[in-house]
């Protein structure tokens, strides 16, 4: 249940992962924006699916590619989200 969620949520998601689609990622956020919570949604455009794995694409599986650029901003949201919810 959304409204009892009571941490901050960050998501990336590939902006052309195909397995994952749109309907998906709009069921997804409804119940969030209801309960108000707070999250963040990072769609990076042209990405796809396995983004944060390098040598993804080596086996030539349509629709799973890594993505350097993605795969480092993602990280560094993370860790800055990390950062801040458990700082001392």
């Amino acid at each position: 249940e959304a409204k009892s969620l009571k941490a901050r949520v960050l998501v990336c998601h590939g902006g052309a992962d195909t397995f994952i689609p749109e309907m998906a990622i709009k069921a997804f956020r409804e119940p969030l924006d209801k309960a108000g919570t707070k999250y963040e949604l990072i769609a990076y455009p042209g990405v796809v699916h396995s983004f944060t794995v390098p040598g993804a694409d080596a086996r030539n599986l349509p629709g799973m590619k890594y993505d350097k650029q993605a795969d480092e901003d993602s990280w560094k949201r993370m860790t800055k989200l990390f950062a801040e919810q458990f700082k001392k």
